[in-house]
């Protein structure tokens, strides 16, 4: 009896050691450490997403963040695709907006997160409308973003106040501006018209003020005719404005060289986005900085007076080994206090509603007088990126010319008219779908 219980005993013991080894293989098996791979070009933001990885980690301690700075838009932007269809590197990258997203998103590149949106009303009815629009191609939301960002002017007050200068509010008023500040700096009013993306700031500028945005949109997409009236009236201003400010010198700048001239003294005002701010302060600047909306292209048209644009946005590569993990860590720094956290540390503005109370104390304990003006003029401006690919590239190498003298504003709608033409019908659609 007394084996016979010993043997019992025995197995036991034998069986709890094998459930406890078990065990310990399923929770190492559980704890299998991930490390997610982001890539983007916003060098700024990485402090800021590298603090909510190390919160993201203190409920999630087997996964990590390691990102990937490129150097500029472009660069990124090639990297990606290159990564996604070569299904290496990367498990969230940013999404390039307009034309290179239609490419990832109908070639199956990244994961459709509608269901993810449409399981979570909460984190979907935090995006402002067309903040999700622009995301969503045939249907399918491509991304997520963590701010939005306002392009407008910004200028050197100190100058100003020597020079006796307000701020203009009109195109001619501008024009008399730039000419006093000529007088003592080399460039009056300078913009990173050397890369591409933004070369078409002054097509943007006059194009949202006469056509507006939705006949943009339908001339991008084929919809409405290039040769629209509105539209060929927003390039002939287009062309004034490239004529009347900027020149062969103006036409290399980069956002570097724009940057240090304007720090230095050499350059009077510069068209830029909120994302400068951070670099300005960094920067130490010697003078006060000011800012003012895009003046008027013509009398009794004063709206829109900024460029809208989405901030970095992150979308989760098909290829990734990672997925889940992927989407639930742009799901955590997009949503609730994150979004807001994020905001207040980049000096960004929201992709959707949030408390005005907790903005403004935001705004306030801040004292960045630059992102309160920011925060003040809200609103959806110009949106600044074409989706089908050909015409996007048209128009910004048609500016970067427009400026040199090499083609006239007539130049550019009949080639973009015939662009149209001959892509015809597009195969993509833009925009939530319900």
């Amino acid at each position: 009896m007394k084996k016979i219980l010993a043997s019992f005993l025995i197995l036991l013991f034998l069986a709890g050691t094998l459930a406890l080894f078990a065990g310990g293989k399923q929770e190492t098996a559980e704890k299998e450490q991930i490390n997610l791979i982001v890539w983007h070009h916003a060098g700024g933001h990485k402090p800021v997403i590298d603090g909510l990885a190390a919160e993201y980690q203190k409920t999630h301690p087997n996964i990590s963040v390691t990102q990937t700075i490129f150097k500029s838009y472009m660069e990124a932007t090639t990297a990606v695709k290159t990564a996604m269809v070569g299904k290496t590197g990367v498990d969230i990258a940013m999404e390039a907006q307009g034309g290179p997203l239609i490419e990832l998103a109908q070639n199956d590149l990244v994961v459709d997160l509608t269901p993810y949106y449409n399981k979570d009303p909460d984190w979907k009815n935090s995006f402002y409308r067309w903040v999700l629009d622009e995301m969503t191609v045939d249907c399918k939301i491509t991304g997520t973003t963590v701010a939005t960002n306002g392009v407008q002017i910004f200028y050197n007050v100190n100058l100003f106040k020597e020079l006796g200068l307000k701020e203009p509010a009109t195109l001619d008023e501008l024009k008399a501006v730039n000419q006093k500040v000529k007088t003592k700096v080399r460039t009056g009013l300078g913009f990173t018209a050397a890369q591409l993306e933004n070369a078409a700031y002054p097509f943007w500028w006059a194009g949202g003020q006469i056509a507006g945005n939705k006949l943009l949109r339908d001339a991008d997409i084929g919809k409405a005719r290039w040769d629209d009236p509105k539209i060929v009236e927003s390039m002939k201003y287009a062309e004034e404005i490239c004529h009347s400010f900027f020149d062969k010198e103006t036409a290399a700048l980069n956002e570097p060289n724009m940057i240090s001239g304007f720090l230095s003294g050499s350059i009077g005002m510069i068209i830029g986005g909120m994302w400068l701010n951070k670099t300005f302060i960094a920067g130490n600047a010697q003078f006060e900085i000011g800012l003012f909306p895009f003046p008027s292209v013509k009398p009794g048209v004063t709206k829109p007076n900024a460029f809208s644009a989405l901030g970095v946005t992150f979308g989760v590569a098909q290829h990734s080994k990672h997925k889940e993990e992927a989407i639930d860590f742009i799901k955590y720094i997009t949503s609730g206090e994150r979004k807001l956290e994020y905001i207040t540390q980049m000096k960004l503005l929201p992709t959707g509603p949030v408390d005005p109370g907790k903005l403004k104390a935001r705004v306030d304990a801040a004292n960045d007088p630059i992102w309160s003006e920011f925060v003040a003029a809200s609103e959806v401006g110009t949106l600044r990126f074409l989706f089908t690919p050909e015409l996007d590239l048209a128009i910004g190498r048609g500016v970067q010319r427009m400026i040199l003298k090499e083609a006239t504003a007539d130049d550019l709608i009949k080639e973009a008219q015939q662009i149209n033409d001959k892509i015809g019908k597009r195969n993509f659609t833009l925009g939530l779908c319900d």
